[in-house]
């Protein structure tokens, strides 16, 4: 069985499409709508690497499970994200932790276009920290 950064195979394609799939779920497209394979597709091809939408959906249902490397990196770039992030576990950790933390400030009611929308630069524990204030504001408001 193959390798991929320290991971057997299978175990890395299913890391693959969860992180995918989670970039899926919390990065707004550039259109404000939902993302789709095929919007996904044009956006690689937009950066110079051509995909089609039936490779993106394999990718995504764990189907395909070997992009190439130009692949990836128009990926990471689609989704505003380091190619690390796929390979590193530590490192979609804190990426998936920073758009969580971007989530509940949305939900929360804040307007974060003035914050890095994609997460980049964010640190975790001052925008939970935030979030807490903000729940604790709340709070003392009912």
């Amino acid at each position: 069985m193959s390798e991929h950064g320290g991971l057997e195979e299978d175990s890395w394609a299913t890391s693959f499409r969860s992180r995918l799939n989670f970039l899926v779920a919390m990065v707004p497209p550039p259109s404000g709508e939902k993302w789709t394979n095929e919007l996904i597709a044009e956006e690689c091809l937009a950066r110079g690497v051509e995909a089609t939408y039936s490779n993106i959906a394999h990718l995504r249902t764990g189907r395909r499970t070997n992009p190439s490397a130009r692949l990836v990196g128009a990926l990471a770039q689609v989704f505003g994200v380091d190619v690390d992030y796929f390979f590193n576990d530590l490192r979609a950790h804190q990426i998936q932790k920073q758009f969580l933390a971007l989530q509940q400030l949305r939900e929360s009611g804040v307007k974060i276009e003035g914050i890095a929308a994609r997460g980049e630069g964010l640190n975790p524990d001052l925008v939970m920290e935030a979030i807490r204030a903000l729940r604790r504001d709340s709070d003392d408001r009912r």
